[in-house]
């Protein structure tokens, strides 16, 4: 599970580079931690993506994403290390008690991250229509380690073969993301699916 939450961390700084990357090419005033969070939004759209295709095993296609996320984030550090200073805010200037403000903020928001975080691992997923719908997909996905299609009761009936769900309509993103993190973990782990939710 510590590879999921790893893994996550990576594509976030992974997505982070190319954000920065961009406002620099497209000479935009940089936010590092706008970027930052629409960098993490990007990647997972492209995870995604990546996972719903079907194009590989679930298990292979995440142990891919893992290592090019890791060698993304490793060029991103590398960049910034090379004497890059990370703008916080292009015209906001410091004083000290808007220091003190954003430290209390951000030790409020960790100990709200945190609370998610321990609710998320001791409890088994919730089931409510459509993230179960979703869970109940992506744990297909991992324990047969592709992305299978599902039909609803009625196509499954007259074909008699796949899966069904009462909702086989539903976006595939959300199932991909939680199959993605299973599938690093080694197979289906409730936990190692929820942590997407945390982030």
């Amino acid at each position: 599970m510590a590879l999921t939450v790893f893994s996550f961390f990576a594509l976030a700084i992974a997505g982070f580079g190319v954000c920065q990357a961009l406002t620099r090419q497209l000479e935009l005033p940089t936010n590092a931690l706008i970027n930052l969070g629409l960098g993490f939004f990007v990647a997972m759209a492209v995870v995604s993506c990546i996972v719903s295709q079907n194009w590989l095993p679930i298990s292979t296609v995440s142990q891919a994403i893992f290592l090019m996320s890791c060698c993304a984030a490793a060029v991103t550090a590398l960049d910034f290390n090379r004497g890059r200073t990370l703008s916080l805010s292009a015209t906001m200037p410091l004083s000290s008690r808007l220091v003190w403000f954003h430290a209390v903020c951000l030790c409020l928001i960790a100990g709200y991250l945190t609370l998610i975080l321990v609710n998320n691992m001791s409890r088994q997923v919730f089931p409510w229509d459509a993230f179960t719908t979703w869970m109940f997909r992506a744990k297909a996905w991992v324990t047969t380690d592709q992305a299978v299609d599902f039909a609803t009761f009625n196509e499954w009936l007259v074909s008699g073969a796949g899966f069904t769900l009462p909702a086989a309509h539903y976006p595939l993103s959300v199932s991909a993301i939680a199959a993605f993190a299973a599938a690093l973990s080694g197979g289906w782990s409730d936990k190692a699916a929820s942590i997407p939710w945390f982030l």
